[in-house]
């Protein structure tokens, strides 16, 4: 399997996984709900339900990374801020098989920390609104 997709249970991840598929990827669909459209999807070629990240996030990682070695995933895409919170703590429990499709955890964490991104933009010659609170 080429890569895992989390929270298919929400409409913009149905739409990545159907991007992925038509470009040829072979993507596993997880949600915590048997029900989630996204496992549905003629462009999931594998599905699992698993636990919810927000409830259990060492259960959930724990199937992911089952998942991971159990179907040769390459990489895992977190479909929400809460699959990519539990993930990216326990990330060095999924093993080396699989990868982010970021540079790296800490390049995540740093973009997702907001009070660092005036900072990070004004590096690179971006501007960003003022910060009112």
């Amino acid at each position: 399997m080429d890569a895992l997709v989390t929270d298919a249970q929400h409409k913009s991840v149905v739409a990545a996984l159907r991007a992925l598929g038509r470009n040829g990827v072979r993507v596993l669909a997880v949600s915590p709900h048997r029900s989630a459209a996204g496992l549905w999807s003629r462009y999931a070629a594998g599905r699992a339900v698993g636990p919810d990240p927000g409830t259990d996030p060492s259960a959930f990682v724990e199937t992911i990374r089952e998942l991971v070695d159990r179907h040769g995933v390459r990489v895992v895409y977190p479909g929400t801020e809460e699959s990519i919170g539990a993930i990216l703590p326990r990330w060095s429990r999924i093993g080396d098989g699989a990868v982010l499709p970021y540079p790296g955890p800490e390049s995540l964490r740093r973009i997702r920390d907001k009070r660092l991104l005036p900072g990070t933009a004004e590096a690179v010659g971006l501007r960003t609104p003022a910060t009112l609170m």
